[in-house]
């Protein structure tokens, strides 16, 4: 089961942008990325939303990383949280480079 979600964290014009990878049990596991605005005081607080929608009824059983991108709105004070179908989990956030974009991000990258 999901317990920690690692993505590397851009912050771009006011927008910040997440993109990882989430190990599923079978290729059929899609992973689903949403925000949820907790708080929009100060700080901003959201939630990055997982869930999984798997449209297969027979599958094979052999691990599979599936990639996420999702985006928000949000300034340099703004805090995230994680939830793996509705339940909390850990999110491991990694700064992007200087000029890194998400589209540079890579399925198969080496950590």
């Amino acid at each position: 089961s999901v317990t920690t979600i690692t993505a590397k964290h851009y912050f771009q014009n006011g927008v910040h942008t997440f993109a990882g990878i989430i190990p599923m049990p079978t290729p059929c596991d899609l992973v689903d990325a949403t925000t949820t605005v907790l708080n929009n005081g100060t700080p901003k607080k959201v939630s990055l939303d997982f869930t999984v929608i798997d449209n297969a009824q027979t599958c094979q059983q052999t691990v599979t990383d599936q990639r996420f991108e999702v985006s928000v709105s949000g300034d340099d004070q703004t805090q995230f949280t994680a939830r793996f179908m509705g339940r909390s989990v850990q999110l491991n956030l990694i700064p992007a480079a200087p000029g890194e974009k998400p589209e540079d991000f890579q399925l198969y990258q080496k950590g």
